[in-house]
């Protein structure tokens, strides 16, 4: 049995300088940072150099950071695992990336792998655990140039806005039949709105906003200023509505006993309007 030998792979030390001028092969943002202590000690784990052959040269697979950290001390030299032409793919290079900079996460070779085949704008969100592996896989046919377009935007959103935005807007594409122009302009026109995601939930859901319109200029007028919440069913599917409110004195207990009486009067007219339209 031929025993393959991986002499290059062994940890040494390279110096600061000859480090910088190695790119990196991802550019995804890192966040994994150690102590001081731990720096001055050595005690990090190598940062892995991928050698891929004599055209493409040698690339950092992760540690733009620490060599961020270890210039900051003023270390000359910093310790390396280099890797050969015929060492890695490119699949085991991001299980490498993954794997260093998210140690609380179980990233295995089939969710690599399937993170290796996104696009780049999704690749780097979810890299930098900015969304979830599922909801880039059912997003990933959106043309490149749209995706491309969202991200100043997406930047701006929570985890769970972005998921929902890009959920949204992957049934719009596909419901209307956009093509990459008409997407590029409704991804213009909703970075110029107010609110991004309630515009795009409105575009999705015409019917819901239609009926949350005819509700409310219904109803808000009887309960302005009131204090009192008059909450429709989810969606207008049922007729169990919900009422609030707070109350100190018997005197301000009748007050709004007298402007739901108010509503009462109208309200089945609404109650009927609006479930027979969400039919």
């Amino acid at each position: 049995m031929k025993i393959k030998y991986r002499i290059i792979n062994m940890v040494q030390k390279i110096t600061l300088r000859e480090l910088s001028s190695i790119p990196p092969l991802f550019t995804f943002q890192e966040r994994y940072l150690l102590s001081q202590e731990l720096l001055r000690k050595d005690l990090y784990p190598p940062i892995p150099l991928w050698f891929r052959g004599s055209k493409e040269g040698e690339w950092i697979i992760w540690g733009k950071g620490l060599v961020d950290q270890l210039k900051d001390l003023n270390k000359q030299e910093v310790l390396v695992r280099r890797f050969g032409p015929d060492e890695l793919t490119s699949t085991d290079a991001l299980i490498l990336w993954m794997g260093l900079e998210h140690r609380e996460e179980e990233w295995d070779s089939y969710r690599v792998q399937e993170l290796s085949a996104l696009p780049t704008p999704l690749q780097t969100l979810v890299a930098e655990l900015k969304l979830d592996l599922k909801t880039a896989m059912r997003v990933k046919s959106l043309p490149l140039r749209i995706l491309e377009a969202f991200i100043p935007l997406l930047e701006t959103f929570s985890y769970s806005q972005r998921r929902i935005f890009l959920r949204l807007f992957f049934e719009v594409f596909h419901r209307d039949q956009l093509d990459t122009m008409k997407g590029l302009e409704l991804v213009t026109y909703l970075v110029s709105s107010p609110n991004p995601l309630e515009e795009l939930h409105r575009i999705r859901y015409p019917e819901f906003h239609r009926l949350e319109q005819s509700y409310r200029a219904t109803v808000d007028p009887i309960l302005k200023g009131s204090g009192i919440q008059v909450s429709p069913p989810s969606y207008f599917e049922g007729t169990r509505f919900k009422v609030e409110f707070c109350f100190e004195k018997g005197t301000q207990l009748k007050k709004k006993a007298q402007i739901l009486q108010k509503l009462s009067e109208t309200i089945d007219s609404v109650i009927n309007r609006l479930t027979h339209d969400a039919i």
